[in-house]
């Protein structure tokens, strides 16, 4: 059986149950409650700093999406690696003990380590020191061209800015420079590298590509400047083929937005705000005219949906919409 373990729903379900069924829980016990949980995932179910999706009981199978994943295998994609070091700062924040911060540490060196040359993260990051020689992680200083010649691995610099990837870990880092008092150096380098490479690779329009490991795919094709519905389309699935796309999908301008938002509310640097900025005149520039005025999950160079993955169909979609 297992798992789907995140210690603020674990805290959260069993403070619901006692408030629900029975007294409610003194301080002290509300905090040991968050400790013991804490504690088991540092202690027990952390490998090198970092975390997966979900546990069986006796912690000895892993799981990220799509299945199980070795013991050196540490996921990045929510609610994994940064997620868990979120719990600890937010249990350093309530309890003001500096285990927890150094517990942060431990995450956020995981993840400084395991940077991209492009920039961001995968899906899943490698703790084992043979392994990792397989990805291009900028602590082991790649070279471009030692890079490239790496074998067997097409995802060896693929940043992901899908489903909140990148962009959790960024938020996490921010969130433990500003707790730490900024005192590892390591960690606010990461972080400028990474937005820095991120405002590189944003389309003119503001959108941003959902991978990428030099610039942005089809970045220097004219576009349309406003969303538009087209005459007709296919019933049938087409591949998309010829970049650029822009994608709203599983809210990837929000996570963006917000993220630029974050960075810059934390470091006051302008050219954070002015990416944010951008995100939302393409939002305003993706709106489809009436009669159904949203979103759509893809759209193409002219600024029309367009098929994406077989189940999405060229349309309106209330989640992004909304």
């Amino acid at each position: 059986m297992l798992k789907h373990l995140a210690p603020v729903l674990f805290v959260a379900l069993s403070c619901g149950t006692a408030l629900a069924g029975g007294p409610q829980p003194t301080v002290v016990e509300a905090r040991g409650a968050i400790e013991r949980a804490g504690a088991y995932f540092r202690d027990h179910l952390g490998v090198a700093g970092t975390y997966v999706w979900k546990y069986s009981l006796d912690g000895q199978k892993r799981v990220g999406e799509g299945g199980a994943v070795p013991a050196s295998i540490g996921w990045v994609q929510p609610p994994g690696t940064p997620a868990v070091g979120a719990a600890f700062l937010r249990i350093f924040e309530v309890t003001g003990d500096k285990q927890w911060l150094q517990s942060a540490q431990l995450v956020a060196t995981a993840l400084v380590n395991t940077q991209l040359e492009s920039g961001g993260w995968f899906y899943k990051i490698e703790t084992d020191p043979q392994k990792a020689a397989t990805w291009c992680y900028r602590a082991l200083k790649v070279s471009g061209k030692s890079c490239h010649d790496i074998k067997d691995n097409p995802h060896r610099n693929e940043t992901v800015l899908d489903d909140n990837n990148t962009q959790s870990v960024l938020n996490f880092l921010m969130w433990f420079d500003q707790a730490s008092g900024g005192s590892d150096p390591d960690v606010r380098t990461c972080i400028d590298k990474a937005l820095h490479r991120l405002m590189k690779v944003q389309y003119p329009n503001g959108a941003f590509p959902v991978f990428f490991t030099g610039s942005a795919p089809g970045a220097d094709v004219e576009t349309a400047a406003k969303a538009s519905i087209p005459a007709s389309w296919s019933h049938e699935w087409q591949k998309p083929d010829r970049p650029p796309y822009f994608i709203v999908n599983d809210n990837l301008p929000r996570d963006m937005g917000r993220l630029f938002l974050n960075a810059y509310r934390t470091y006051h640097d302008p050219a954070y705000l002015k990416a944010a900025e951008k995100v939302g005149d393409f939002l305003l520039a993706a709106q489809l005219p009436a009669p159904q005025q949203g979103w759509a999950q893809e759209y193409d160079r002219s600024m029309q949906p367009v098929w994406g993955r077989k189940f999405e169909p060229p349309g309106v979609v209330s989640r992004e919409t909304a």
